[in-house]
């Protein structure tokens, strides 16, 4: 999702560019083992804005993003004997 927002001022352009990105990721077996499975689910999100400045011989610009971070986990139980 990008918004921009343009304006001239003294014969250069400025712009403000939000930008978000969200992401899920699964991983069926985090220990890596036979008897011990854990599923795990790590949600992302990366908030950040780009502000950018430039006219006819210039150009300077900043780019900034956090990114926020949450595990899920699942452990398979063994069956009671």
């Amino acid at each position: 999702m990008a918004f921009t927002f343009n304006t001239a001022a003294a014969q250069g352009r400025f712009e403000v560019k939000p930008h978000v990105e969200v992401d899920m990721q699964r991983d069926s077996n985090f220990n890596h083992s036979e008897s011990n499975e854990k599923t795990v689910h790590t949600y992302s999100v990366k908030p950040g804005i780009d502000l950018a400045y430039g006219s006819d011989k210039s150009e300077v610009s900043f780019d900034y993003f956090s990114r926020y971070s949450d595990m899920t986990t699942r452990t398979r139980i063994p069956p009671a004997r």
